[in-house]
């Protein structure tokens, strides 16, 4: 304070949002010391990586860390190693079943309803391997998220796209292509779309939950979204307006961080035990600190961690830190790419989608690459053309004035992309 000519109390508030970000430790009767981890930045310098579809992780870092060392501390070793008992699973699964109340309106979870999976796509891939017979059909969102793609193509299956507009699936295009190729499983993201950012409005879910029944279909509903919104700007999932024909999976890697691996499924109770046959044999042959089917006798230590965090409620506070920082961020692409942005269904989206013409979408990816900003290639998305775009995931910025500069750059490459084409607008 001396050196800088400041009041002692505006030094300490400095300290204390050092170690906020965990950049410094403080340890009584020592002092207080560089973190071993604040190098991170310093080893990313120059590199701006905008494909990563992840919260801001250093919001959610102090609080993880103190509970980390609070289970490591506490911890019965050979508990940790061993098979856990039928209790603490039903307990642990409980804690998520209420968080998940709280958090994304789901009604009426109990223990027993919800399947532990490592992470969403673990959980993505066991629902379809339960329902999908070789060639079949699976309807998914035009521009779709790149790993349902991938776990469709990986079990023998083939995704079909259906029409999008600001709200995601067209309902009446859903029943078309459904009766048009006799598809019976439809895969979509209701909330904060991937990448388009896209929220279904109340009457859009039960239009979509209305085409199911009348026509049969399994929907495969993606939350890993879900709990970002504010409660008064989320309608309540497919799966509680149709919860004998939906599979409801999720996960904490967008709401509180990815490399707990925590994810879950609820799945109709009829096909409960498919489900969860299709998720056992994924995990006959893991080990105890990396899968995550609890009901299998395997206990993640991620998991374990996700689920103190919604027992003790520090979840919420981190989704709450989330939130601020995503509603920040997302203000500063709208300042920066202004009309060029499509306005995503909530302020809290951790990604933004810029709608491009394919041959210019490819274009910014390559001068952005060229820069050291990296992104999601464009054709990762798609299911069919157009539409088109560029995805940016505003989480992956190690800081906002990271994100900044990058978006500053982006900015600039729209400009001469503007004086050279048009925009294709949804």
């Amino acid at each position: 304070a001396d050196t800088l000519g400041i009041a002692v109390g505006t030094a300490n508030s400095a300290y204390l949002e050092a170690e906020r970000r965990g950049l410094v430790r403080r340890h009584v009767g020592q002092g207080t010391f560089v973190a071993a981890n604040a190098a991170r930045g310093l080893a990313s310098q120059g590199r701006i990586d905008l494909s990563l579809n992840q919260p801001p992780l250093d919001v959610a870092a102090p609080l993880v860390r103190k509970l980390f060392a609070g289970l490591v501390e506490d911890a019965d070793a050979a508990q940790l190693m061993g098979y856990p008992t039928r209790r603490e699973s039903t307990r642990y699964r409980q804690a998520v079943a209420l968080w998940l109340a709280r958090s994304t309106g789901l009604p009426r979870v109990q223990a027993d309803d919800l399947l532990p999976s490592q992470g969403a796509t673990q959980g993505l891939l066991a629902v379809l391997d339960s329902l999908l017979e070789p060639g079949a059909k699976v309807l998914c969102e035009a521009i779709t998220y790149a790993g349902f793609k991938v776990a469709v193509r990986q079990l023998g299956g083939e995704p079909e796209a259906v029409a999008m507009d600001r709200e995601g699936m067209v309902p009446e295009a859903l029943e078309e292509r459904a009766r048009a190729t006799g598809a019976r499983v439809v895969l979509l993201c209701p909330t904060l779309q991937n990448p388009t950012g896209a929220v279904a409005s109340s009457q859009r879910r039960q239009a979509l939950a209305d085409v199911a029944r009348r026509n049969d279909l399994w929907l495969i509903e993606d939350d890993v979204y879900g709990s970002l919104p504010e409660a008064g700007q989320r309608p309540a999932p497919i799966a509680a307006l149709l919860p004998d024909r939906v599979f409801y999976v999720g996960s904490a890697s967008k709401a509180i961080a990815p490399g707990l691996r925590a994810g879950w499924i609820i799945p109709p109770v009829a096909m409960k035990e498919r489900v969860a046959a299709a998720l056992n044999a994924r995990n006959a042959f893991a080990s105890p600190f990396g899968c995550p089917q609890m009901m299998a006798g395997a206990s993640p230590f991620g998991w374990l961690a996700f689920a103190k965090l919604c027992e003790t409620r520090l979840a919420d506070d981190i989704i709450i830190r989330i939130r601020s920082e995503a509603v920040a961020r997302m203000a500063l692409a709208e300042q920066w790419l202004g009309e060029c942005l499509q306005t995503p269904g909530g302020k809290q989206s951790l990604h933004a989608w810029l709608p491009l013409a394919a041959d210019q979408a490819e274009s910014l990816h390559m001068a952005l690459a060229r820069q050291e900003i990296h992104t999601t290639p464009p054709s990762a998305p798609m299911l069919s053309q157009p539409p088109s775009g560029l995805r940016l995931c505003l989480g992956g910025a190690e800081s906002r004035d990271a994100l900044e500069q990058a978006l500053s750059v982006i900015a600039g490459e729209l400009r001469q992309l503007q004086a050279g084409g048009s925009y294709w607008q949804p």
